[in-house]
């Protein structure tokens, strides 16, 4: 019978702008006495890869639309942040008290199209 095993990576450094994710991953993995194999796979999260890419945006610097604030009352939202999702977004699928599904440009359904707010300094 064969088997799955999930073996966490811990112990990551905060992540900046133009580091080399993989790298950091690998030698994380090593570090923990599990380093990456040949045919392993490796699940990562959107927000480390776009921490890296550096797609941060400061919601102080986003004017929201009349859409984004309309939106916002709708939600319960910050007009700002529901504007950057709004940015992000080629269709609303589905939205309500602090619920705003969408679709992002690429195709992906998901909240807030896949826009976070936690883990960011500032």
């Amino acid at each position: 019978m064969k088997a799955i095993e999930i073996i966490p990576v811990e112990k990551m450094p905060l992540i900046a702008e133009g580091d080399r994710l993989g790298e950091l991953i690998v030698d994380a993995a090593e570090k923990q006495g599990t380093p990456i194999q040949e045919k392993d796979i490796v699940v990562i999260t959107h927000k480390i890869v776009s921490k890296t890419e550096g797609d941060i945006v400061n919601l102080d610097s986003v004017s929201p639309s009349e859409r984004a604030k309309e939106i916002a009352l709708k939600t319960g939202k910050d007009p700002a942040f529901v504007e950057a999702v709004l940015r992000e977004t080629k269709e609303i699928v589905r939205l309500g008290p602090n619920s705003l599904i969408t679709e992002t440009r690429n195709g992906v359904i998901c909240a807030n199209a896949r826009i976070d707010k936690s883990n960011v300094k500032g």
